[in-house]
């Protein structure tokens, strides 16, 4: 039995799994080169977060896969808490690859959204991620981005042809 770390903790630390409560979730890799964007990683974390949508455990509102992490912007409902959402998630995709391989950091790191003056910024942060890491240019658009189509309706309004404005990816 391993024993949580200071710094494990204190990303417990206040962590409640409130039911309709908006949240934002990032969950990164370990130190084995592994790259999610890969097919074998990224088909499995699709499908993922599909299944907890049509099993009624969330609503996704976007994601965005990054070769070491995963940012989402969820509605957690009440089937699940965050800690169960999250390893249910993990261990899809590990089970899906080599499950002797020791794929993610434990824990993870969560925001709670309490408005729309939280969650529009949020929206853009998980959105812009790639294109402020240098993933893609500005004319670009990541394949492993995903808007629901009830946020996009609105949300593709605030782009430039799906895109960011250049001037966003400066700051």
């Amino acid at each position: 039995m391993s024993f949580p770390t200071k710094g494990q903790k204190s990303l417990r630390s206040g962590r409640s799994s409130e039911p309709n409560a908006r949240y934002f979730l990032t969950f990164c890799t370990n130190s084995n080169p592994v790259d999610l964007t890969r097919r074998e990683f990224f088909i499995p974390l699709r499908t993922a977060f599909s299944q907890c949508e049509s099993d009624k455990a969330i609503d996704l509102y976007a994601y965005a896969i990054m070769p070491d992490h995963v940012h989402t912007v969820i509605r957690l409902n009440s089937l699940l808490s965050l800690g169960k959402l999250v390893s249910k998630i993990k261990s899809s995709v590990s089970r899906a690859n080599r499950p002797q391989l020791a794929l993610w950091q434990r824990g993870f790191f969560d925001r709670k959204l309490r408005n729309d003056a939280d969650f529009h910024p949020t929206l853009h942060y998980c959105y812009l991620n790639p294109y402020r890491k240098g993933l893609i240019e500005e004319n670009q658009t990541w394949p492993y981005t995903y808007v629901s189509p009830e946020i996009w309706s609105w949300f593709k309004d605030t782009l430039n042809a799906d895109c960011p404005y250049p001037e966003w990816l400066s700051k």
